[in-house]
């Protein structure tokens, strides 16, 4: 997929919140990640993830709606930090939409997902 793609015209902060599953390509990762809720940071993993969200391996007890930032981290780029809300929560996984990307954020996303992708 070129660049010009993959890359929308509108700054990331424009991002509209969508309700359809799986509109954004997602790619499968493995990858460190924290749970920042209450005051807490509960171990998390990424399984997969998109420019709308991700999928996590947590132990999470929490309603879905919750809202958290999920911080994971990129090894080119460390832990970068993401607004995030709870949408599906079952046995096997946690699945977070993203609420807001700012242009750091945006960037390191695309990142991993065109490293994934290639």
């Amino acid at each position: 997929m070129a660049k010009s793609d993959s890359v929308p015209s509108d700054p990331p902060e424009s991002l509209p919140a969508s309700s359809e599953r799986r509109s954004h390509r997602r790619v499968k990762v493995v990858v460190p990640a924290e749970i920042l809720m209450g005051g807490d940071a509960i171990p998390a993993g990424l399984l997969s993830v998109s420019l709308g969200g991700a999928a996590l391996r947590a132990q999470l007890d929490c309603p879905v709606g919750q809202r958290f930032v999920l911080r994971f981290r990129l090894p080119d780029r460390g832990w970068i930090d993401f607004s995030a809300e709870v949408v599906r929560i079952s046995e096997r996984s946690v699945g977070v939409r993203f609420l807001a990307l700012d242009r750091a954020s945006f960037d390191a996303l695309m990142a991993l997902l065109d490293q994934k992708s290639a």
